[in-house]
């Protein structure tokens, strides 16, 4: 990170979705599949899944249980979140932010 202070401290704010404009809800799945599409990273820094093999790393909750690669990804812990149930609600509540906003941010009166 180079030091620029007059973009860094507004895009840091904007990615932490602090800004009020230009919320976001990324996809750690497709944030993992995009940068670590190999799985290295994952492998490197979390122990329980550095055996996994493949891409299966990236979605270790898709690995059949039953499979000698499921007995490995049962040593994670189950996901607390599911990404795809809880995405879709949380881009309609964003949406609705961003309406909200770019209407001026008052009450609508009800």
């Amino acid at each position: 990170l180079d030091y620029e202070p007059g973009i860094h401290y507004p895009q840091l704010q904007m990615q932490a979705g602090t800004t009020g404009r230009d919320l976001r809800c990324y996809s750690i799945t497709r944030q993992a599949k995009d940068q670590d599409p190999k799985g290295d990273f994952i492998r490197k820094y979390v122990e329980e899944l550095a055996e996994i093999p493949g891409t299966a790393v990236l979605e270790p909750w898709k690995i059949p249980v039953a499979s000698k690669v499921g007995k490995l990804a049962a040593r994670y812990p189950a996901r607390i979140v599911d990404e795809a149930k809880t995405s879709k609600e949380s881009k309609t509540a964003i949406a609705a932010l961003q309406r909200w906003f770019q209407e001026g941010g008052r009450s609508s009166g009800k």
